[in-house]
């Protein structure tokens, strides 16, 4: 039994964490890329920079699994998987670190000594909670709910520190060279997923200078390991593969070397890396004021615990530690993306992983009625895991989230047929159609397009080939605009407001058209949204042809949809919090307009019905009601 005892506990940790994450997963879509990674990974085709083809492979494989749910669902639940395997390779980590940090503590005068030998189940009811704890951590449990290839890289974090510990407390072992090796062949599988896990190189450079500084046969030997990274990163050359299979969403289209580095490099985000000095305080300062809040806030205390802990006695453990930090800080400060926590997790983890040690420094110097260490460490261990999941569990329970999926699903049904819908924001309402579209086969029968995306010539190379129809009238424009972009043009700005213009005009004398609400309202555009006559219809804007009369049904069929509440306790939440109710009120003004007061009622009690407390609906209500009660 004692063999198997730190499995158990591994195990049990790993246990309670998924089914809390199970608890709280997203019943469907979930927002930014949810609803695509979704899409590509059950059609397989090619998502956003970087590409992070370890991800798709594992995406597409249990997507198809003969499971009794969703695809999305399943997606989901892929992220709850991967990020409770990361638990269970955590606690090992916890455990190595236990073993090699706890040493003799001067507490009162006297020395007294940890014995590990005699201390096992301590160390290992501490490592437990320490991985219970690393699980709970906001941004790892947001992660692990919906589709997200950062669940992933919890994953990969976890199995990089085990083999980084491996390498620094084995160094002079015989085994040392196959930690080394699978160390490089998993960073390789890691870069595979995501591009953060550059934030290991500084670190990986101190542990070879450190163990190997005078040993320069020895380092050579350790040197030809860096091969191993080649297969993990080769996986890169399934996206060029896939790309000259021409996929429905095929992000940079990488059918050739140069496109494919361009998306690995993110070359369509590159604006946002290094963009101004002012993104690096706001970000630092963000983390700083967020960092409590990540961990329960009393946790974070005996992180910091345990990092006084490791830097009293294991210095080299300690600038590991340090060196990944300041890594992964000063590069990610200077990124401006809306899912930047998501680029802090190997802090969080390396702060979490130490709030073990933090427990049993802590417990060790408080004397409380006598009571053993391993009661004392159970007992704060439990209360704080316990604070950890109170904490945040409101924040990550999307258990009956529904709010992405009841929006793209009543704005997909309320279009008529063969329509075109222009919208402006990604993280919601395309990416969401995008699954619905691609994977369930809703309405197939309107375009649903990205504006922004008409700059890229990989999107008008898929509006080429899949709505041929749309591009065709435009394919002098857009061929001139590609060489411009192709060849860095000083008019290609120019160029792309022509092709824009003319693309939209083809489409409001041939189509049905629709704007999304953040289209009619983005200041980019505003030269070209007033050219068009547009009326509140349902939850988006109609295009209507100069000289239209009042058309008495708009929007009325979206008098039905249903939209089940949710809390605006998160950035897009609150965006469709504030969308929903206003586009009810922007029909009932319309109508009221026309002097159509019953119809304008409505929609105000519709709007009302969603948020009681929109001042606006109120006052337009009580003015309607007002004018009513003084007719003659």
């Amino acid at each position: 039994m004692n063999r198997y005892i730190n499995y158990i506990y591994a195990a049990s940790a790993s246990l309670l964490t998924f089914i809390v994450y199970v608890l709280t997963l997203y019943p469907s879509i979930g927002f930014i890329d949810s609803g695509e990674l979704a899409a590509v990974c059950y059609t397989f085709g090619i998502p956003h920079p970087t590409g992070y083809p370890l991800y798709l492979i594992a995406g597409y494989l249990f997507t198809h699994l003969p499971l009794p749910w969703t695809v999305i669902y399943k997606s989901n639940l892929l992220s709850a998987v991967l990020s409770s395997a990361a638990v269970f390779v955590t606690y090992f980590n916890i455990l190595n670190i236990l073993k090699n940090t706890l040493q003799p503590l001067n507490t009162t005068g006297k020395s007294k000594t940890i014995s590990i030998e005699s201390g096992k189940i301590t160390v290992s009811v501490s490592a437990f909670f320490g991985a219970l704890l690393t699980g709970f951590i906001q941004s790892f449990w947001y992660n692990a709910t919906q589709t997200e290839v950062y669940s992933l890289h919890f994953l990969f974090i976890s199995v990089i520190y085990y083999y980084l510990l491996a390498v620094l407390f084995t160094s002079g072992k015989s085994n040392n060279y196959l930690y080394w090796a699978l160390l490089f062949l998993f960073l390789g599988f890691s870069f595979a997923n995501h591009s953060t896990t550059v934030y290991f190189i500084p670190v990986l450079l101190y542990l070879f200078y450190l163990l190997y500084k005078s040993q320069k046969r020895r380092s050579f030997s350790i040197a030809k390991y860096t091969f191993l990274v080649l297969p993990g990163i080769s996986l890169y050359g399934l996206l060029l593969l896939r790309a000259k299979s021409e996929p429905y969403f095929n992000w940079s289209n990488p059918y050739n070397l140069t496109n494919l580095l361009n998306h690995l490099r993110g070359e369509e985000f590159s604006h946002l890396m290094f963009s101004s000095g002012s993104v690096f305080v706001n970000n630092m300062k963000n983390f700083f004021v967020q960092l409590p809040s990540e961990f329960g806030i009393v946790p974070l205390i005996f992180s910091f615990a345990g990092l006084y802990y490791t830097w009293r006695f294991n210095r080299k453990l300690f600038t590991v530690f340090i060196i990944l930090i300041l890594t992964n800080l000063i590069i990610s400060f200077n990124y401006n993306t809306i899912e930047i926590k998501s680029f802090y997790l190997s802090v969080y983890y390396t702060l979490a992983i130490n709030s073990s040690a933090g427990i049993v420094y802590l417990c060790s110097l408080v004397k409380l009625l006598n009571y053993s260490l391993k009661i004392k460490i159970i007992s704060c261990g439990t209360i704080l895991a316990l604070i950890s999941v109170a904490y945040n569990y409101s924040t990550n329970d999307n258990s009956s989230d529904y709010s992405n999926h009841d929006y793209t699903v009543n704005v997909l049904n309320y279009l008529r047929p063969g329509s075109v819908l222009l919208t402006m924001e990604y993280s919601y309402l395309y990416s969401g159609s995008m699954y619905f579209q691609l994977v369930e086969g809703l309405r197939q029968d309107v375009k649903v397009i990205m504006l922004k995306f008409l700059s890229a010539p990989w999107y008008l190379r898929t509006l080429e080939k899949f709505h041929n129809e749309l591009y065709e009238p435009v394919r002098k424009e857009a061929e001139e605009y590609i060489k411009a972009y192709n060849s860095k043009d000083p008019n290609m700005s120019a160029m792309l407001n022509s092709l824009v213009e003319k693309f939209i005009d083809n489409i409001s004398k041939n189509y049905p058209l629709y704007f999304t609400v953040d289209f009619v309202l983005n200041k980019d555009v505003q030269n070209i949204v007033k050219k068009y006559n547009t009326v509140p219809d349902g939850m988006v804007y109609r295009y209507i042809s100069s000289g239209s009369g009042y058309i008495a049904d708009s929007g009325l069929g979206s008098l039905d949809d249903h939209f089940r509440r949710f809390k605006p306790d998160y950035h897009h939440r609150q965006k469709l919090y504030n969308i929903i109710p206003g586009m009810y009120y922007e029909n009932a003004y319309y109508h009221y307009r026309n002097n159509n007061r019953e119809l304008a009622l409505r929609f105000l009690d519709k709007s009302l019905e969603f948020n009681p407390d929109f001042d606006d609906a109120v006052k337009l209500k009580n003015r309607i009601l007002s004018e009513k009660k003084d007719e003659p």
